[in-house]
């Protein structure tokens, strides 16, 4: 039976092996490397929880938050009262109808974000914050950021006997273009610090990093029908929940983001070895492999996170009420469910039958809604957030542009 710690005990438990990386930095200093609650202020203003029931979700991914959005609705499911910080015009996550409290914020990328959200946090009594992007890990000086590093991510991969695509890093863009000509194309190039992947096909392809700042690597472009990602809750050296999903389709197709997946039996040998990897880390996370290579770790929230409450398994929920020293039986997701980012797959099919890569047949079918599917955002019972994200497509002008023909 899990137990409740004090609020010292259960920072620690959040470092780990990740903590050692930053093993010279004390404690009063990581600011929000803990899951768990902050000290509860003096004085409270009138409108704030008593019954620490109150979860803090940053929305910092301009009109396409879908793991925001889904992060709300189930934490609204579980009894919880979710409040979201954000900063763009189009929160997704703060239309939603079970969003109780919205708190604006300086950029994600702005010095003030993080003393934003730790204003918000002594403010209010809040039982956790929910980073929801890479940015905001980052921003908010998280430990379990350190994952989101390819560089790290590899050795300590290799430590829990996993293996990552055959990689070769290059400090600066330029040396990458120096080298454009001596490559093994299709190849696919990614910051080592972010998810902004892109194939490229030859030399020209290349040109496009020209100029771009930061350490990037190179991989072998693989093919993305071996996809598949392993989602769940880690607490205290167990994986207490866990969902496997097969990826069918992503967005953008060549190296973006799931659009279609569904879920398929969990492996205990994968689970082991993703146990291994996180040692040290409590809370929500996701991984993505490409056959037998960990490609990303997202120790957080992530995109597909409605696929998970389809599939029987409340994973944000759950998380909170492990916080709050309630008892967790170990949940599986079940297999067979279907999930959908609606817009960005008719994208994904509406393209691959124009460049004669899918016949009219096998694209109309995979355009027709089936019964069972769970969508990223749409919701008949809480339609806002799709309003929402309609709205930024069409004033944007991506939906124009991506429905266009070349």
């Amino acid at each position: 039976m899990w137990c409740t710690k004090p609020t010292h005990l259960r920072h620690e438990q959040h470092l780990g092996h990740l903590g050692h990386l930053r093993a010279e930095t004390p404690d009063r200093e990581l600011g929000f490397a803990t899951f768990s609650r902050r000290a509860r202020p003096r004085s409270l203003k009138p409108h704030a929880p008593e019954d620490s029931r109150w979860v803090l979700v940053t929305d910092d991914n301009y009109g396409k938050a879908s793991g925001s959005v889904a992060a709300v609705r189930r934490l609204a499911a579980a009894g919880y009262h979710p409040a979201v910080a954000f900063s763009t015009p189009v929160s997704l996550a703060a239309a939603s109808r079970y969003c109780l409290r919205q708190i604006r914020v300086p950029s994600h990328r702005a010095e003030g974000y993080a003393a934003a959200i730790a204003a918000e946090l002594e403010a209010h009594s809040y039982l956790t914050v929910l980073p929801t992007t890479d940015v905001a890990l980052r921003a908010l000086d998280r430990p379990e950021a350190l994952l989101l590093d390819k560089s790290r991510l590899a050795r300590l991969a290799k430590e829990a006997g996993m293996d990552m695509p055959p990689t070769t890093f290059f400090p600066t863009t330029g040396e990458l273009l120096a080298e454009a000509h001596h490559l093994d194309y299709p190849v696919m190039v990614k910051p080592t610090v972010k998810h902004a992947a892109r194939v490229a096909h030859g030399p020209d392809d290349l040109e496009w990093w020209a100029g771009k700042p930061g350490e990037v690597l190179v991989q072998p472009y693989l093919q993305r029908e071996q996809e598949f990602g392993v989602a769940g809750l880690v607490w205290e050296g167990k994986i207490v929940a866990s969902v496997r999903q097969q990826h069918l389709r992503t967005w953008p197709p060549e190296a973006g983001s799931t659009c279609a997946a569904r879920t398929v039996a969990v492996d205990p040998v994968v689970e082991a070895r993703l146990l291994e990897l996180l040692k040290g880390y409590n809370g929500v996370f996701e991984a993505d492999f490409m056959g037998p290579y960990l490609i990303d770790v997202n120790p957080r929230v992530y995109a597909s996170l409605r696929l998970a409450m389809g599939a029987g398994v409340n994973l944000v929920g759950l998380y909170c009420d492990l916080l709050r020293g309630e008892s967790v039986d170990r949940v599986e997701g079940r297999p067979g469910v279907s999930y959908r980012w609606l817009d960005a797959d008719v994208r994904n099919l509406i393209g691959a039958w124009r460049q004669h890569k899918l016949a009219s047949p096998a694209a109309f079918g995979a355009l027709r809604p089936r019964r069972g599917t769970v969508y990223a955002i749409e919701s008949k019972s809480d339609w806002r957030p799709t309003l929402a994200r309609a709205r930024y497509g069409l004033t944007t002008g991506r939906w124009r542009r991506a429905y266009a023909r070349d």
